[in-house]
């Protein structure tokens, strides 16, 4: 019998790693809006990110995807 993905692991197969784009200002007290995959989604981050920066899916808290500036992966 073959074990069916959890959501987690789903998640982690489609979001984490991935790549998007700041729609908004994001910084360490305010949380903002990436476009992934062709949809907006809330976003948070401890870097300060600026509108057009791209930006790495690192992890999620529940719908909030959490991110990092592609800067500080360099």
């Amino acid at each position: 019998m073959e074990k069916k993905k959890s959501y987690s692991s789903t998640l982690e197969d489609e979001f984490i790693g991935k790549s998007g784009v700041a729609e908004t200002f994001i910084g360490p007290a305010q949380r903002g809006k990436i476009y992934f995959k062709g949809t907006s989604w809330d976003a948070r981050s401890q870097d300060t990110i600026e509108p057009g920066e791209k930006v790495t899916i690192i992890g999620n808290d529940s719908i909030i995807l959490i991110i990092k500036s592609t800067k500080s992966l360099l």
